[in-house]
């Protein structure tokens, strides 16, 4: 942290150490993840993963998306537990290092955790939670398909608020779910989660934390469950250096070609082209396809002069949508009841066929989202001092920063690697909560006793010396070169473990033993080569079981 620290006059660290001197949180973010914040900071989305390092700390990034929807790494962080103390403590970190710039709208996974914190220190900030984990839980929680179905319909309808509440009572009542008590609390919390209640509300056209989970991915092809602290940061760095240089490919396509122009309204589709990264306007060029569906209805001047009101339709449909019309030769502006441009950036195809009836051809300044545009990308650029191998620098700085290791004063206090952190993530195999772990159920067949296994037990009789003869089974015997003990694996396999090394002068020819048993007669043939060191190798063990000796 201190070489990225002195490479990047904006770089920001944060930490938190417990009462015996370990690392309990930290919290960091570069110049870069600034200025993109700065750009395309007014939707936040956070979330936490687990399994990306030794001591089990839950990895949070914070991130967002920039003019060509792609993802952005605003900042990340380590945390000792998941508690509504750290989440506080990691959300002030993180606006203190956006010097108090705060999102307008939040996105997480309805971890009460994370909402109490959010409540607390964003209140003005659209808090909602992702629909793809409100679509798994109805499915969890609700019997029937139809039922599901029903209910997952207002996960993303746009509806008035009053249409959601007259539609919820009709389905509820319809499937019989009056008496489910997850049901109820759902209600109760729609407006978190319904998009009826978030119309109008910029969110930039995400409803879901699938970019915290892709870059969770992204992060975790580079980490895993035995990755050290220290190994982390230059980890993460080479995925955050390729996400970087994604958008470096994205600015010179934008820049160096054209989209090609097939609308039925293609004089306002080239002014779009100008404007518009070319994802955005791909997303536009939709809306106007989508026009070609609507018709007008009704066209009502207002009382006030200069305004208009439209009624649009679609075919063989009873609903209308409701445009407002602002007359204005410099910058007419638009207002549909749909409310799509207000959240998503986007101008719909309602307003697409009032301005094609209103003989519109130049796309007006009303419509242009600045962050959507080219130009976003010409307010920040990447810091020189960044460079683009950050990884590599911390390695070569490791190696030659060597010397200055003793200078403890150099470097301030020494912290003590973290303790294994307890979190809410589900165990890979029994599929059960951290918290809920006390032990498998089972008993280990040697003592009979629950709660350890084979290297954790204490009666295990311990592997025998070298040199010693084993008689703690009773395949065990003595060939008179070395000790070997023969395991039965099941069938007639068996596995020969040598104890004691064997004579340079059987390099090159094979072992033939033979054995009887009392119970079962064995004829033992054992290939076994040394290499330079005189140590053994085996690689073929293969034993014949007969009846009798012939």
């Amino acid at each position: 942290m201190n070489l990225k620290a002195s490479r990047d006059p904006e770089f920001y660290c944060k930490f938190q150490v417990d009462v015996d001197g370990r690392l309990a949180n930290i919290f960091w973010r570069d110049g870069f993840s600034l200025a993109e914040y700065n750009s395309f900071g007014d939707v936040l989305i956070f979330d936490s993963t687990y399994k990306t390092n030794l001591y089990g700390k839950p990895l949070v990034v914070f991130v967002g998306t920039n003019h060509h929807r792609a993802t952005v790494l605003f900042g990340c962080a380590l945390l000792v537990d998941e508690t509504v103390e750290t989440y506080t403590w990691v959300l002030n970190s993180f606006l203190a290092s956006i010097k108090g710039k705060k999102p307008i709208s939040v996105l997480t996974d309805g971890d009460g955790a994370m909402r109490n914190a959010i409540k607390d220190l964003m209140p003005e900030a659209s808090h909602r939670f992702c629909a793809w984990h409100i679509g798994r839980n109805i499915g969890q929680n609700v019997k029937g398909e139809d039922a599901q179905n029903s209910l997952s319909k207002f996960i993303y309808a746009s509806l008035s608020e009053d249409d959601f509440e007259v539609d919820w009572r009709l389905a509820v009542a319809m499937h019989e779910l009056e008496n489910n008590v997850w049901v109820t609390t759902l209600y109760n919390n729609r407006q978190r989660w319904a998009h009826a209640f978030f119309r109008g509300q910029f969110f930039g056209g995400m409803c879901t934390t699938q970019r915290c989970e892709g870059i969770h991915n992204k992060f975790k092809k580079e980490m895993g469950r035995f990755t050290r602290l220290y190994e982390v940061v230059p980890r993460m760095d080479k995925t955050i250096s390729r996400m970087r240089n994604k958008v470096v490919e994205d600015n010179f396509r934008g820049i160096n070609s054209k989209p090609l122009l097939d609308s039925h309204m293609r004089v306002l589709e080239e002014h779009i082209s100008k404007i518009f990264t070319h994802d955005i306007f791909v997303i536009i060029r939709g809306q106007v396809e989508f026009e070609k569906r609507f018709v007008m209805a009704k066209r009502l001047p207002y009382a006030n002069v200069g305004s208009i009101v439209f009624y649009v339709t679609q075919s063989r449909s009873e609903r209308q949508w409701c445009v407002d019309y602002h007359l204005d030769e410099i910058n007419p502006k638009f207002f549909c009841s749909c409310k799509l441009f207000e959240t998503d950036g986007i101008p719909c195809a309602h307003i697409f066929c009032v301005m094609k009836t209103e003989n519109v051809c130049k796309f007006p300044d009303f419509l242009i989202r600045s962050r959507w545009t080219r130009d976003a990308a010409k307010q920040f650029e990447l810091p020189k001092s960044l460079g683009y191998y950050p990884d590599k620098a911390i390695q070569i700085a490791r190696i030659g920063g060597e010397k200055d290791n003793g200078n403890l004063a150099k470097h301030g206090d020494v912290l003590r690697d973290p303790e294994v952190a307890k979190t809410k993530g589900m165990h890979s195999k029994s599929g059960t909560k951290a918290e809920d772990v006390k032990g498998d159920g089972k008993n280990y067949r040697n003592c009979g006793k629950p709660g350890h296994n084979k290297r954790t037990c204490g009666t295990t009789p311990k592997p025998d010396k070298i040199g010693a003869v084993s008689t703690s089974t009773p395949n065990a015997y003595d060939d008179g070169v070395g000790n070997y003990k023969a395991k039965k694996m099941g069938g007639r396999g068996y596995r020969i473990k040598v104890s004691t090394p064997l004579s340079p002068l059987m390099q090159i020819q094979p072992l033939i033993f033979s054995t009887e048993s009392p119970t079962i007669p064995l004829r033992l043939k054992l290939m076994v080569y040394l290499d330079c060191h005189l140590a053994f190798k085996l690689i073929i063990v293969n034993i014949i079981c007969n009846r009798t000796i012939p």
